[in-house]
């Protein structure tokens, strides 16, 4: 998979603004690409970047039958991974189904103050947009993202603005659930720093565990955290303000 300095690698500018390859404007708009926020970086650049090499080797893989390429029109990937990994698109690999709560993982006087939006799918891209934007090395990002196999996230919201989410994420194996959680501390400490509370140590090898957490947001107020997982799946709820507890799913 590719990173940002394998499409917009320094010196490989510098040679080709320097050459007739590239004219001064473009070797700035390139310039400009590589100074532009993770999120939008990926999401602009993949379907003309990674989307072509995948629809080329769909291509090529069809001894260069368009009727291949029409084929993709009428039924395009389903997924970001299937975009990224072409051979998941050839194998026809879909996604594992995955529940999150139906409604707030807390008492029920409580959860009736929250709504949620409808539940969403993430995909692998932006499992992999997270991992980057909260610090971890992009080809470790990539590396850790690529076991994915389906997800589904519910954001919930309060009347003073507080917000809330249920995120389950389905992995490939038991190997790619501990690399993701592997990096889950670091990333819980990126995205709350000071303000989070004790984290006891995580395990990724244990076959299931079960983590609370707090922290502290902008207006002062402890908000509740539980990260748990089994062989192949991960749950994260975060944002509650008391401990989340188990909630009926479907």
């Amino acid at each position: 998979a590719q990173t940002r300095e394998d499409v917009l690698n320094p010196g490989l500018l510098t040679k080709l603004a320097s050459s007739s390859m590239m004219s001064e404007g473009m070797a700035e708009s390139m310039e400009q690409l590589r100074a532009m926020p993770v999120y939008f970086f990926y999401t602009l650049l993949l379907p003309y970047n990674q989307g072509g090499m995948t629809v080329y080797e769909s291509f090529e893989g069809a001894g260069y039958d368009w009727a291949r390429i029409d084929a993709l029109f009428a039924k395009p990937p389903e997924t970001t991974e299937q975009v990224l990994h072409p051979e998941k698109l050839k194998s026809g690999e879909g996604f594992a189904s995955v529940a999150v709560a139906t409604r707030p993982p807390l008492p029920e006087a409580a959860a009736a103050a929250w709504t949620s939006d409808p539940p969403d799918r993430l995909g692998e891209l932006l499992v992999r947009i997270l991992l980057i934007e909260e610090g971890l090395d992009e080809r470790t990002a990539i590396s850790a993202a690529s076991g994915w196999n389906g997800d589904q996230i519910r954001v919930w919201h309060d009347a003073s603005g507080q917000l809330a989410f249920d995120w389950t994420i389905a992995w490939d194996d038991a190997k790619s659930r501990q690399e993701f959680v592997s990096h889950l501390p670091a990333l819980l400490r990126a995205q709350r720093g000071e303000s989070l509370g004790e984290l006891t140590a995580f395990d990724p090898a244990a076959p299931k565990a079960t983590h609370a957490f707090t922290w502290t947001d902008s207006q002062g107020r402890t908000r509740h955290g539980r990260v748990d997982w089994s062989a192949r799946e991960l749950h994260w709820t975060d944002g509650w303000p008391s401990a989340p507890q188990p909630a009926p799913a479907g």
